[in-house]
């Protein structure tokens, strides 16, 4: 499915009803709900993910190094720092 929008004031709305549902998810796992918020960027709306945090709330001793999002694949660049605690 693809929805395209073209009008920023559109996709602000548009991002903030997803924002709703993507922290109560988040809440329900047991997570910050706030890994997420919808910011002004120069060309519209940005939705920005606090990837470091998110690791942090289930692991001690992994440091993100890079995460790049194409094509719809997310990829990530960690080190491992001992010792590792699962959370």
């Amino acid at each position: 499915m693809r929805i395209e929008v073209t009008d920023d004031e559109a996709v602000h709305r548009l991002l903030n009803q997803f924002l709703g549902t993507i922290r109560s998810a988040l809440a329900a796992q047991g997570l910050p709900p706030d890994l997420v918020e919808l910011t002004a960027g120069p060309d519209g709306p940005r939705l920005v993910v606090h990837v470091q945090a998110a690791v942090d709330a289930r692991a001690s001793g992994v440091v993100v190094r890079d995460v790049t999002l194409t094509g719809g694949v997310v990829r990530a660049e960690v080190e491992v720092v001992p010792p590792v605690a699962l959370r």
